[in-house]
């Protein structure tokens, strides 16, 4: 039997689920008269659940605005950095242009991501910029199916990418470089970048692991 329970000043709904499993579902709010009523929602479909009538993802109506929150809040908990959560943001603001925020996180289908493809292609951007947009997309779904919040992964269509190839230095070139630079620190960067082969900004991103050095994001 569903049941309250407050966090954080929150009003939280703990379902049972088969196997001895615990659910919270959030109510996002700290009425207790507003909650019971929620309650008494989920507790109509927690019997359906239990019975395998309806699936565990259909006990939380859950919006693609309540869903963005949350995703947020993962994203801080994993540590990632602020730069790749602000990515992330604006691409699924980018999702409802498209449809709307108020929907349920259960609308979301492939036909409403090809619709965001559309509207990007619309406003000229690089398909390097698109297909961006659709990784943090594709990341938010990702999560929402880990989660139990929609029945089903999302396949997402790229679009193809004209690249160039990167231009490599030569050993000489590097000789050259090393030749010119007198600042023992700036050397030793260099060094770093070309033992490692990291990414430009990744340096102050990195930690000695053993013998290792691992990129934290």
């Amino acid at each position: 039997m569903a049941a309250l329970r407050k966090l954080k000043g929150k009003w939280y709904i703990r379902v049972r689920l088969p196997n001895a499993r615990e659910k919270l579902i959030g109510t996002g709010t700290s009425d207790e008269r507003e909650a019971k009523r929620l309650m008494r929602l989920v507790q109509e479909k927690e019997f359906m659940v239990k019975a395998k009538l309806i699936d565990e993802f259909e006990l939380e109506p859950l919006t693609l605005r309540e869903a963005k929150d949350r995703f947020r809040t993962h994203c801080k908990r994993k540590n990632l950095r602020e730069e790749s959560i602000r990515s992330y943001s604006t691409s699924i603001e980018n999702l409802f242009e498209v449809i709307s925020p108020s929907s349920s996180v259960r609308a979301l289908n492939k036909h409403v991501v090809q619709k965001l493809q559309e509207s990007l292609s619309d406003r000229d951007l690089k398909e390097t910029s698109i297909n961006i947009n659709l990784r943090s997309v594709r990341a938010f779904i990702n999560w929402l199916y880990r989660e139990k919040l929609i029945p089903e992964p999302i396949e997402i269509d790229f679009l193809k990418e004209d690249r160039n190839l990167p231009k490599l230095l030569l050993p000489d070139e590097l000789d050259k470089i090393y030749a010119k630079c007198t600042d023992d620190k700036m050397r030793a960067t260099f060094r770093v970048y070309e033992h490692l082969g990291i990414r430009l900004g990744e340096l102050h991103q990195c930690v000695r692991d053993g013998n290792f050095v691992r990129v934290t994001a």
